[in-house]
């Protein structure tokens, strides 16, 4: 679910268009040390093939 106040869809473009109010959310949030690291060091868990989408 997307929030409209941080992007939205742009169905000519097919993409979703952030905001200025996402940019300023990312600055203030990754201006912390912490938060910064631990969003640098979250990885995609691995799929496994029972939790694979079928074609």
């Amino acid at each position: 679910m997307t929030k409209p106040q941080f992007c939205h869809y742009n169905g000519t473009f097919e993409q979703y268009i952030y905001t200025a109010a996402w940019v300023e959310y990312l600055v203030r949030h990754l201006a912390n040390e912490e938060e910064y690291a631990a969003v640098r060091a979250w990885r995609v868990p691995p799929q496994s093939v029972a939790d694979a989408p079928t074609p």
